[in-house]
């Protein structure tokens, strides 16, 4: 079982995966080459007056009032679907998830990047292009990888035969002979092409891969805990999956196996819980090692958003920490929650579903990825051709009536 990084979002997951559990993006069969959403809340209070009781409530309630209408007027505002995009999108062959305020997208074969407006601001020129991470996305020309801003500069020049996305400030590069190893955004080699594999760092550390050992190196290059493991995720909330011997456990940064390597398979800890693998049967341990929702489903994935992804009697829905079922197992597919809503597909057609289980989306559309930044990237299917659009929230999407 390898690890492979998703192509539509960067995020780590299992070569067996039919899909990534982040953005909903199908795996490929694919040999060997993470998720932070950042989410601010704005909690304003209105002040007590001092003119009195009732003058004072009126004037705390005007002010609340007035607050909430703005806050739900911006919210709208950040998730709505302009003309100019619903008219742009439709020329592309492709268009992915917006990340950091611009979205992959193919026309003729070649890859650029539009913003929020449509406004194609970075060129379909490349040859393949992945999400942009930390200001900088890895873009590859005649078989060459390099990075661009978002302007469209070429910053690092295309010269690598591989390249990932920037995390902690560094990305992993491949060179001609195969070896891999990190470069900074000036492009200056910091860390060795020395390795045979490397993902992304997480948490001030990097997994890499020598000889057929996988161990991890911090950013000045030092091999802190020694390649010896038959497999290796990255860090997350300090501890970090590895395998041995055909079982997985945890492992701390001081290199200390704290949850013993006995699962048939485990996933990075999500929102303090893990997910686990024992005789083809998923369920979570907690940081002690604990399995606190035993492994008794066909299927899960990682905690997002306080809800958990399972499969029960062939069917999917959702659980809480408590291993309630707290929306019913009734899905053909899902997968996890992501900005409020969780991708579904019922009658061969996708929607989503908020958190009380209620479809807000639709389910009208033959794919739908996750949400990022107010938007969901979704196709239709008509005959050969995908035509590729955008969805809100509310349900308001960038497709026609006659597209249906």
């Amino acid at each position: 079982m390898a690890l492979i990084k998703c192509k539509e979002c960067g995020h780590e997951v299992s070569d067996k995966a039919s899909a990534c559990p982040n953005c909903g993006c199908p795996i490929p069969v694919v040999e060997q080459d993470e998720k932070a959403q950042l989410k601010r809340v704005n909690n304003e209070h209105p002040r007590k007056s001092k003119l009195g009781f009732l003058i004072g409530a009126f004037v705390a309630i005007l002010l609340l009032g007035m607050i909430m209408f703005c806050f739900l007027k911006n919210d709208n505002r950040q998730i709505e679907l302009s003309e100019e995009l619903s008219a742009s999108v439709r020329k592309y062959d492709y268009a992915g998830a917006f990340l950091e305020g611009l979205a992959c997208v193919q026309k003729d074969g070649k890859r650029g990047f539009i913003n929020k407006e449509g406004e194609e601001v970075i060129p379909c020129k490349y040859g393949e292009a992945w999400p942009f991470s930390e200001g900088l996305a890895p873009v590859e020309k005649y078989d060459e990888w390099g990075f661009v801003n978002k302007e469209g500069e070429e910053v690092i020049p295309c010269k690598y035969d591989g390249a990932l996305q920037f995390s902690e400030g560094l990305a992993p590069v491949v060179m001609k002979n195969g070896k891999h190893g990190f470069v900074n955004k000036e492009g200056e080699e910091v860390i060795p092409c020395k390795y045979d594999h490397a993902w992304p760092f997480s948490e001030g550390l990097a997994p890499v891969e020598k000889d057929g050992k996988w161990g991890f190196v911090n950013k000045e290059g030092e091999e802190v805990i020694p390649c010896k493991y038959d497999g290796a995720g990255s860090f997350s909330e300090g501890l970090v999956r590895v395998e041995k011997d055909g079982k997985w456990g945890f492992v701390n940064k001081e290199g200390e196996e704290v949850i013993p390597c006995k699962y048939d398979y485990a996933e990075s800890f999500s929102e303090g819980l893990a997910l686990v693998m024992k005789d083809d049967e998923w369920g979570f341990v907690n940081k002690e090692g604990q399995e606190v929702i035993p492994c008794k489903y066909g299927y899960s994935e990682s905690f997002s958003e306080g809800f958990a992804l399972v499969v029960k009697n062939g069917k999917r829905g959702f659980i809480n920490k408590k291993g309630e079922e707290v929306i019913p197992c009734k899905y053909v597919d899902a997968s996890s929650f992501s900005e409020g809503l969780a991708r579904v597909e019922k009658d061969d057609k996708w929607g989503f579903v908020n958190k009380e289980g209620e479809e807000v989306v639709p389910c009208k559309y033959d794919y739908v990825y996750s949400f990022s930044e107010g938007l969901a990237h979704v196709y239709l299917v008509r005959g050969e051709r995908k035509i590729y659009g955008y969805v809100d929230k509310n349900g308001n999407d960038t497709f026609t009536d006659e597209d249906f």
